[in-house]
């Protein structure tokens, strides 16, 4: 709220005996400081308006000041409601239906407004103060105010103000050299009980009277302060409305208060509401445009859609009733299934290259995009045929690309290209190979058996010649070895001494040159 609150206020009021009053006050803070002061006696030959034209001459202040006239408060009256917290729109028929019962004047001949005071604790009810006077002397008030010219911001007499800018305290507005006091006593729930006396009252604390009524702390007389106390009260309500127009009460009031005439309105920042108001409406002129230019952009948009959609549906009604004649289906199947190729997976792929590609070789990068791979490849420095194995690789198409370079620091670098066969050739490669590998492995297992036996019947022979060299030596022969384990079914094995082959048998039976027989009888 700090940000809605005015520097400078003027205020004017008047009482029953012509004597008219104005003050022009700043804001330091919380403080009310009384700049300049005036007042004058009403004369038989002049009119309020020329009155308040002279006063406002006398206190010199500028259209940037807000300016609230107070009238004679004696022609105003007020009642306080306790009302539920509704909508502005609702509260003001409320109002003006609770008002009938407290006005002994029809309220179609009185003018009234009202302000929210304060809300009530723990209910949701709030005070408000409605504030009354008879509809000729608001025109008198506003006849008036004209002299002021185009700068008046409110007229609302001071009883309305009171709070919450004095809540819980006692004031008390005096008229005149007479003595006539005005006392506003504060109740319950903010609600405030008006006493009229024609002697001072005796209290201390109350705002207004005394032989300094202006002492306050929230005010600065300055050069009010040096007349006489029944000067200085007279001026209580022009101040206590000028530090209400200072408050941030006074924005908030202006949507429940009484609107004044166009005429007495201000001027102030007009000029930059006008251009405000000038860029608002060119803003929404743009705007305007460009949202035709939109609609007509998408509009157009939309009939070249529908055209085309209108072409598709008349290109696919034509394709289908061409599709309809069997020759042009089976067309349309042939071109289908040429186009159509279902190739290796890449699971398959990955496990074929693991199985071509040397342990030594890594892949730094691998890239498979609709059937085409490339992969990066690197080693050490090293004398093997890194892509050797990579000329057993079925699942490439014959022009597979191939390169690898060794940079300075030794590393080998193969960069393999190539596009994955169709399924339906790499099967057919897939079984051809695997037959002939299959085929290898059978030989190779042959191969192995019969060296096998070879290498048993060379180590037979050689444990016969070594039982031989041991007989001729009289040397009991050594253990016999352990029999081989051969895996194929197909060798034979050596058969125990007792079972020995015949051409064995033969040549144990040898006689050796050397040999002396202890019998010679019938040796020749």
């Amino acid at each position: 709220m700090f940000l809605f609150r005015h520097n400078k206020c003027a205020a004017f009021t008047w009482d029953q005996d012509s004597n008219y009053y104005g003050v022009f006050c700043d804001r330091a803070s919380d403080t009310t400081r009384v700049r300049r002061y005036w007042q004058a006696q009403k004369k038989a030959s002049q009119s309020p308006a020329e009155l308040l034209a002279a006063g406002r001459r006398e206190l010199g202040f500028d259209d940037d000041t807000i300016v609230i006239v107070g009238g004679n408060f004696r022609k105003a009256c007020f009642v306080d409601l306790t009302m539920p917290r509704i909508a502005p729109e609702d509260m003001r028929g409320a109002v003006q239906f609770e008002l009938g019962k407290y006005s002994p004047i029809a309220v179609d001949d009185l003018v009234w407004g009202y302000r929210n005071v304060n809300r009530i604790a723990g209910t949701e009810m709030q005070l408000t103060r409605v504030v009354y006077v008879r509809r000729d002397d608001w025109n008198r008030w506003i006849e008036a105010a004209s002299g002021l010219g185009h700068g008046v911001d409110m007229i609302i007499p001071a009883p309305a103000v009171l709070d919450p800018m004095l809540e819980n305290r006692d004031i008390a507005f005096s008229e005149g050299v007479n003595g006539d006091y005005f006392v506003f006593k504060h109740g319950s729930n903010g609600q405030r009980q008006v006493t009229y006396t024609t002697e001072a009252p005796d209290d201390a604390a109350l705002i207004g009277v005394g032989d300094q009524p202006l002492l306050e702390d929230w005010l600065v007389p300055g050069e009010l302060g040096q007349l006489e106390k029944t000067a200085q009260a007279s001026f209580m309500p022009a101040i206590l409305l000028s530090r209400y127009g200072l408050s941030e009460h006074f924005h908030g009031d202006h949507k429940h208060w009484l609107p004044l005439p166009l005429e007495l309105q201000p001027r102030r920042n007009r000029t930059i509401k006008l251009l405000t108001t000038a860029a608002i409406a060119y803003l929404v002129f743009v705007l305007s445009i460009l949202g035709c230019c939109w609609i007509s952009d998408h509009h157009q948009q939309l009939q070249s859609a529908r055209m085309t959609t209108r072409q598709l549906e008349r290109q696919l009604y034509e394709l289908k009733q061409r599709a309809a004649r069997p020759e042009i289906a089976a067309k349309i199947d042939a071109d289908l299934s040429e186009t159509r190729q279902e190739r290796v997976r890449l699971s398959e792929a990955l496990a074929e290259l693991t199985h071509v590609i040397s342990d030594n070789l890594w892949s730094t990068n691998f890239t498979w995009k609709e059937g085409h791979i490339t992969a990066q490849l690197q080693a050490e420095q090293t004398t093997e045929n890194l892509t050797a194995g990579l000329r057993e690789c079925i699942i490439f198409f014959p022009e597979a690309f191939q390169r690898h370079h060794t940079d300075p620091s030794g590393t080998v670098k193969v960069t393999l290209e190539g596009t994955v066969r169709a399924l339906e050739d790499y099967l057919p490669a897939k079984a051809e190979r695997d037959t002939r590998r299959a085929a290898e492995r059978q030989v190779a297992r042959i191969k192995a058996a019969e060296e096998a036996r070879l290498a048993a019947e060379e180590e037979r022979y050689a444990r016969l010649a070594e039982r031989r060299e041991q007989a001729t030596l009289g040397g009991s022969p050594p253990p016999p070895p352990p029999m081989p384990v051969f895996e194929d079914g197909e060798l034979d094995l050596p058969k125990p001494e007792g079972e020995q082959y015949e051409g064995d048998k033969a040549e144990e039976e040898i006689p050796d040159e050397n040999q002396t027989y202890e019998n010679t009888e019938g040796v020749n």
